[in-house]
C-alpha cells in the first residue's frame, strides 16, 4: 500500500490538474457565451469597457484622497495630543514640587488646596489625552496601510485603463470580462473541489454511516448444510481426479494432462451464463474426465510463471461437500471438479437492495452447491476459517469488502463501519467492512487489476 505522503502529493497533484482544466473551460465557456450574446459593435465594447476601468480607477482615486485627508487629519489631531501630553506632565511635576513637605509650611491651606484641585485636573487631562494618543496611533498605522493599498488599486486600474485603451483583442477583452464576472464563483467552486471530498468523508463517518440502517444479515442459502473445507494456497497444485469426475478448467492453468482421461474442448464454464462466462475469461476451456475404474489421477495444475502478470498468484482448492455451498467471483475462478460429464450450473442469487450488497457493490451472487471442488486462482490468497469455539456459538470476522472473493453461503453477512477514522480519511481503507458471523470459510485475496472493469463485473457478481 502506497504511503500517506505519496498519496496525499498524488491526490493534490490530480486536484491542481482538474482545477486548471476547470478553470480554463469556465473561462472559455463564459466567453463565448458573452461574445455570443454580445450583439454590439467593437467600438462600442470598447468604450464601455473604457468607461468601466475609468470608474474604477476614479473610485480609487476618491478613496487614496479620502484616506489621505483622514490621515492628515488623525497626524495633526496626534501632534495636538501628544503636546497636551507634554503640557501636562510637565505641569503635574510643578504642581507635585509645590506639594512637597517642605514646601507645605510657607503656603496658606487655601493655595495649598487650589494646587490639589489644579493636580486632579491635569492628571485627569494627562490621562485622557494618553488614551488619545493611543487611539490616534492605532487610528494612523491603520490609515498608512489603507492609503498603501489604495495606492496599489489606483496605480492596477490606471495601468489596465492605459492597456485598455491601446489594444483592441476580441479575446483579450471576453476573457477578461469572463474573469471578472465568474471569478468568485470559480473560487469557491475550486475551494469545493479541495475541501469538499475532507468535508464529505467526515460527514459520512461520523453522520451518515453511525446512523444508516442496516437491516438482517445478509445469507444466501439459510438451509446450507456441511462444512466447506480449504486447502493450502500454492503456485502449484496437484488436484486429484477420482473415477466418473471430470475436471473443467483454464488452458493457461492446466500443466499437461495425465494420460488415461479423456480429454474435450469446452467453449464456456456453462451455457445458461454466457455472457457471465465470456466477461470472466472463462472460455476456450479444457474437460479432463476420468471414465475408467481404478485409482484416481492427479493433474497438475500451476500459474504461468513467465507470465508477469500472473506470476504473484497462487491456487487454491476449495472441497464443498453435499448440502453446502459456496460463491465465487467467476473471473477468479480457474477450474471445478464436478461428478458426472455435466456441470449442475452454479445458481445465481441476487441481492438488489440488501445494505450489504450496496456498500460491497456486489448486487449478484454464483452459489456453487456440492459436491464439488472449485479451484481459485488470485494474488495473496489466504483463507480465513469460521468455526465455532468452546462456549461460543458461532465466530466472527470483520474484512475489507474488496478482498473478499468468495465464502460460505450459510454464512450471515453484514455491513459494519471501519473501525479507524484516520485510515478512512486519508483514504487507506473503504468506509465498510463485511461482518460475516457463522461458521464456514471466506477466500480472501488482492483483487483483479482494472478498478473500471471490476467495478461492473463485480456488480454481478464477476
Amino acid at each position: 500500500m502506497a504511503s500517506l505522503p505519496y498519496r496525499f502529493g498524488s491526490w493534490l497533484l490530480q486536484r491542481l490538474a482538474i482545477s486548471v482544466l476547470i478553470g480554463v473551460l469556465a473561462l472559455a465557456t463564459v466567453a463565448v457565451w458573452q461574445f455570443v450574446q454580445d450583439r454590439r459593435s467593437e467600438e462600442t465594447r470598447r468604450e464601455q469597457w473604457i468607461a468601466r476601468l475609468t470608474a474604477e480607477r476614479d473610485a480609487a482615486r476618491a478613496a487614496l484622497e479620502d484616506l489621505q485627508g483622514r490621515l492628515s487629519a488623525d497626524e495633526a489631531e496626534l501632534l495636538r495630543q501628544e503636546n497636551r501630553v507634554a503640557m501636562s506632565t510637565r505641569v503635574i511635576g510643578q504642581l507635585e514640587e509645590l506639594n512637597a513637605f517642605w514646601r507645605r509650611w510657607f503656603v496658606s491651606s487655601e493655595q495649598r488646596e487650589a494646587n490639589a484641585a489644579q493636580l486632579a485636573r491635569m492628571r485627569a487631562l494627562h490621562r485622557e489625552a494618553q488614551a488619545r494618543v493611543v487611539e490616534l496611533q492605532t487610528s494612523v498605522t491603520s490609515a498608512h496601510d489603507g492609503r498603501l493599498a489604495a495606492v496599489l488599486r489606483l496605480q492596477t486600474a490606471e495601468k489596465q485603463l492605459e492597456k485598455a485603451s491601446r489594444e483592441t483583442s476580441q479575446i483579450v477583452y471576453y476573457l477578461r470580462s469572463a474573469w471578472l464576472d465568474t471569478r468568485w464563483w470559480l473560487a469557491a467552486g475550486l475551494g469545493l473541489l479541495f475541501v469538499g471530498p475532507f468535508l464529505l468523508r467526515i460527514w459520512l463517518y461520523h453522520g451518515w454511516a453511525r446512523n444508516a440502517p442496516r437491516g438482517d444479515p445478509l445469507q444466501l442459502n439459510p438451509d446450507a448444510a456441511g462444512t466447506v473445507t480449504v486447502g493450502p494456497a500454492s503456485p502449484c497444485l496437484n488436484e486429484s481426479l477420482w473415477p466418473g469426475e471430470t475436471l473443467r478448467v483454464r488452458p493457461d492453468v492446466l500443466a499437461n494432462a495425465p494420460h488415461g482421461l479423456d480429454e474435450r474442448p469446452r467453449g464456456l464454464l456453462t451455457w445458461r451464463y454466457p455472457f457471465s462466462s465470456r466477461w470472466s475469461g472463462l472460455r476456450a476451456l479444457r474437460d479432463l474426465h476420468h471414465g475408467h475404474a481404478g485409482e484416481g489421477r492427479s493433474v497438475p495444475l500451476s500459474v504461468a510463471a513467465d507470465d508477469q502478470a500472473v506470476a504473484e498468484q497462487s491456487l487454491i482448492a476449495v472441497d464443498v461437500p453435499e448440502g453446502a455451498g459456496f460463491t465465487v467471483r467467476l473471473r477468479h475462478l480457474a477450474g471445478v471438479v464436478f461428478s458426472g460429464e455435466k456441470l449442475t450450473p452454479p445458481r445465481r442469487r441476487w441481492r438488489l437492495l440488501h445494505p450489504q450488497a450496496r456498500v460491497s457493490r456486489r448486487l449478484g451472487y454464483f452459489e456453487f452447491a456440492g459436491p464439488c471442488r472449485l479451484i481459485v486462482r488470485a494474488a495473496a490468497l489466504r483463507p480465513e476459517v469460521l468455526v465455532a469455539r468452546d462456549g461460543l456459538a458461532v465466530t466472527e470476522r470483520r474484512l475489507a469488502n474488496d478482498t473478499v472473493l468468495g465464502f460460505s453461503t450459510g454464512l450471515r453477512v453484514s455491513p459494519v463501519r471501519t473501525e479507524r477514522f484516520g485510515a478512512y480519511f486519508t483514504g487507506g481503507v473503504d468506509l465498510w467492512k463485511a461482518r460475516f458471523a457463522g461458521e464456514g470459510v471466506v477466500l480472501l485475496g488482492d483483487p483483479a487489476p482494472g478498478r473500471i472493469r471490476r467495478f461492473l463485473g463485480g456488480l454481478i457478481g464477476l
